[in-house]
């Protein structure tokens, strides 16, 4: 896959504007209608809308409507459907009106069938559609269920078989579902009310393969496009791909990834340290990183951490290669940037975005560093340097 374009400035907020001035509050659920993204922000407590041809981004329900804690969001008939975790409902919009209102759900924490506003659901998370009815996962309860709108009435299709499921989409009469905390992908039949494995052992883990020994760790988001399931594997830091006929398990190999770094080099929110000046000589070298995570943490392996690089002057020190091929190595924090210098000094900038877990927690912590180092390049000298940086461990917004 390519990555595109980036939507939002990475910095935490409500802000509308365009796509790189955007602010979100840890967005999770997407409906694409049309030209139009609806995006459930969901800490922002606000429904939001992206123009994808003029790439732009406006708020379409915000926290004054009541809404708390948005999930997930679907399109039915002209109509937003929005799985509303914080009140134990389903709510619709019409976006015609702008009006927002309680569709599904008494609001008491529950599980119980029966009349649209008389049902009582906990926690929903995911939600979809077969162009008919509506289907969602109620989380708390370990269940999918479905919402018939003709006949107004809330029916459960398999109950507390699953552990804590949040995605869920709809493909060729069957639901699939990102079972979270059993780490596994299932189908449910929501015809003959059955449900089976589609892939992932059960264990955590990032192996592919089979569906058998393929393995997750809390996978939340799925859809489906050209036959195959992508899972938004949420504790991996990774989208991958399910083959739906042969239930091979990959990752999505996302290129173009310096578009991210460039985002959030020009919105550095992290901490700055300015590093003892260093001496090379001209010629190949390289900057060894060692990355000093807290005791008890451990860098998380395959997530997306990103590291820039750049010169105040390229005359004098300059990298052949991108960020995109720096190597971790995820037990030590180590890695290293290769570069090419002449006689004369620059500053070498490093922006480091880094993911971690504590050991014995799926909590994912991160921290964001830019290191600024003086550079003097002469005759004799040494072929590289070692920066070690402290990092800390830091929730993610």
């Amino acid at each position: 896959g390519k990555l595109e374009f980036v939507i939002g400035s990475g910095r935490r907020g409500s802000q509308d504007g365009s796509i790189a001035d955007a602010r979100f509050v840890r967005p999770e659920g997407l409906a694409l209608d049309g030209d139009v993204l609806y995006v459930a922000d969901t800490e922002g407590h606000s429904i939001r809308a992206v123009n994808l041809k003029s790439k732009d981004v406006t708020t379409v329900v915000d926290a004054s409507t009541g809404l708390k804690y948005p999930r997930d969001l679907v399109m039915l008939n002209g109509k937003l459907y929005v799985a509303v975790e914080g009140a134990n409902q389903i709510w619709v919009v019409d976006l015609a009106s702008k009006e927002l209102k309680p569709f599904v759900g008494s609001g008491k924490l529950g599980m119980a069938d029966g009349p649209l506003l008389e049902a009582e659901l906990a926690r929903p998370s995911g939600i979809t559609t077969d162009g008919t009815k509506l289907y969602f996962v109620d989380s708390e309860n370990g269940a999918v269920r479905a919402i018939d709108p003709s006949a107004g009435r809330v029916e459960t299709i398999v109950g507390s078989e699953l552990q804590y499921p949040q995605g869920i989409t709809y493909h060729n009469g069957m639901l699939y579902v990102a079972d979270s905390y059993n780490h596994q992908v299932k189908v449910v039949d929501p015809n003959k009310k059955t449900i089976s494995d589609v892939a992932g052992s059960g264990s955590k883990g990032s192996v592919n393969g089979a569906e058998a020994i393929a393995s997750f760790f809390e996978p939340e988001g799925l859809t489906v496009a050209g036959g195959k399931l992508f899972v938004a594997d949420c504790n991996n830091q990774q989208v991958r791909v399910v083959d739906i006929a042969t239930q091979k398990v990959s990752n999505l190999q996302i290129t173009h990834l310096a578009k991210i770094a460039v985002q959030t080099k020009a919105n550095f929110d992290g901490k700055e340290m300015k590093l003892p000046p260093a001496k090379l000589r001209s010629g190949a070298g390289k900057i060894s990183i060692a990355l000093m995570m807290p005791d008890g943490y451990r860098m998380l392996e395959q997530g997306m951490h990103l590291v820039s690089f750049r010169s105040s002057d390229v005359k004098v020190v300059s990298f052949d290669v991108t960020s995109s091929d720096i190597v971790f190595n995820y037990a030590t924090g180590e890695f290293e940037i290769p570069l090419n210098a002449v006689i004369g000094s620059a500053n070498v900038t490093i922006e480091i975005v880094v993911y971690m877990q504590k050991e014995g927690s799926s909590t994912c912590y991160y921290d964001m560093i830019r290191a600024t180092v003086p550079v003097t390049i002469e005759e004799q000298g040494s072929a590289g340097f070692g920066v070690g940086v402290k990092v800390s461990a830091l929730p993610r917004m």
